[in-house]
């Protein structure tokens, strides 16, 4: 029996990819659609006279429903935890509104229960990981309807991705043609040679300085482009908020200038290091909701493993991303807590740490590296190894002592890797390079056909 297949895309950059994909990929291209929740991606498949796609472009301008009528959709659509499905969004864009962001997602789910082709048990659905409106509401659509329902995202390891299938959680299938191989030797090797993280393609311009990004050519381009689009021609964006975006990465600036003097860079003292998470990414706003308050967070942690030092430096993607009035506060109020200079590299502050407390940032997997003893708290693809404590509760880090006796050896940490490395596949998401395009089209046929 044919199973249609419907990747999801929120933006023209991912329309480009997943038409790129569709050209390549081996399986029945007619059993292959793309849903489009943007303008730009309309008209580019328009253009490309490509007949499968589906436009949900229309569901920014919703009516606004109110709450006993949300309180109904609640039931109709079983829904579970609205605030928790919603978080990422209020989280990312800033304060909005509240009825405005429900009647939208409850938008999205009358569109797909009404299109007959979607409503189909055979059907398999694929979308990147994310805590949008359209990410979430696909994701409940397949849950209530029992749909297979696969999210994508990038692995540790560079020009890899993992694949979850039917859950929100770090539990990604294996790669059953990964189970013999070697390969990933040469990439923890080149880690750590380089001593450097691996950044996905489609992350790298968020890896620069606030000022950097508001003097990017490319981000100005995109600006002026979008919101005369947007204003002048009725486009509809699923990131629609450049404006907000831009005072955010001013104040980010302003907050960079103003922690400049906070910052250390002698680290030839006893510490424990905690990496900042990006504020608004969806491990810490829908995996992690507990601990998403990194200052209440840093606070409960410094006053349980007083007086030792505990170490904290901004993401290199989000510098500047928490205000500093509230970084300094958390400093003034905590004489064992110290900000490094976020230039810092993070290998070199592993090193020279006695070990790692993190919610479940990717330093988690340096720190295995790097053979130095960690602490997690939230949601991640390594929190039930062996080479980490995974603390339930803040009250786990009073027995921490314990946790360090544990020594480390090749073998261990070697067998770790190897796991992480069979259960993702080879590509990296949204890089249009020939080559990249070709492996992502191999892992995700190989996937698919696994469930045809």
């Amino acid at each position: 029996m044919n199973k249609k297949i419907f990747i999801v895309s929120l933006a023209i950059y991912q329309t480009k990819f997943w038409f790129d994909y569709i050209l390549h990929s081996d399986l029945n291209k007619n059993n292959l659609f793309i849903i489009c929740f943007d303008t730009e991606s309309k008209i580019f498949l328009k253009k490309k006279k490509f007949q499968n796609f589906i436009d949900i472009s229309s569901y920014k301008s919703p009516k606004l429903l109110s709450s006993s009528l949300i309180k109904k959709k609640i039931r109709n659509y079983e829904v579970r935890n609205l605030n928790k499905i919603l978080k990422h969004e209020k989280v990312f864009f800033g304060k909005r509104n509240n009825l405005k962001i429900a009647s939208e997602f409850f938008l999205v789910l009358k569109i797909l229960n009404e299109i007959k082709i979607l409503n189909n048990d055979n059907n398999i659905f694929i979308q990147e990981v994310g805590g949008f409106v359209p990410n979430m509401a696909i994701y409940q659509f397949c849950k209530k309807n029992n749909l297979t329902h696969y999210f994508v995202e990038s692995s540790f390891f560079t020009n890899r991705f993992h694949v979850v299938k039917n859950n929100y959680n770090c539990q990604p299938i294996l790669n059953e043609k990964e189970l013999d191989s070697y390969e990933f030797q040469n990439y923890i090797e080149n880690i750590k040679s380089k001593k450097k993280i691996s950044i996905p393609s489609k992350d790298i311009r968020h890896f620069k300085t606030p000022i950097m990004k508001i003097f990017d050519l490319n981000n100005i381009y995109r600006f002026i482009s979008k919101n005369f689009k947007k204003y002048f021609l009725n486009y509809n964006f699923v990131f629609d908020s450049d404006f907000l975006l831009l005072k955010q990465t001013i104040l980010n600036l302003k907050n960079f200038i103003l922690l400049k003097k906070s910052y250390i860079n002698n680290l030839n003292f006893e510490y424990v290091y905690f990496p900042l998470h990006v504020p608004n990414d969806y491990a810490l706003t829908y995996r992690s909701q507990i601990y998403f308050d990194q200052i209440y967070f840093l606070e409960k942690i410094a006053k349980i493993l007083s007086p030792l030092v505990i170490l904290i430096k901004e993401h290199p993607a989000r510098i500047g991303s928490i205000p500093a009035s509230k970084i300094k506060k958390l400093l003034s109020h905590n004489s064992n807590i110290r900000i490094a200079n976020p230039k810092l590299n993070s290998f070199t502050i592993l090193d020279k740490s006695l070990f790692l407390i993190t919610i479940n940032s990717k330093a988690g997997y340096e720190s295995i590296l790097s053979k130095k003893h960690t602490f997690t708290f939230g949601e991640s693809y390594y929190k039930n190894s062996d080479l980490v404590k995974f603390c339930n509760t803040f009250n786990d880090l009073f027995n921490y002592k314990n946790h360090l006796k544990k020594n480390f050896n090749d073998n261990e940490v070697r067998k770790f890797f190897k796991l992480t490395f069979i259960s993702s596949f080879k590509g990296s998401l949204y890089n249009l390079n020939f080559e990249n395009i070709k492996n992502f089209k191999n892992s995700l046929d190989q996937i698919i056909n696994n469930e045809i």
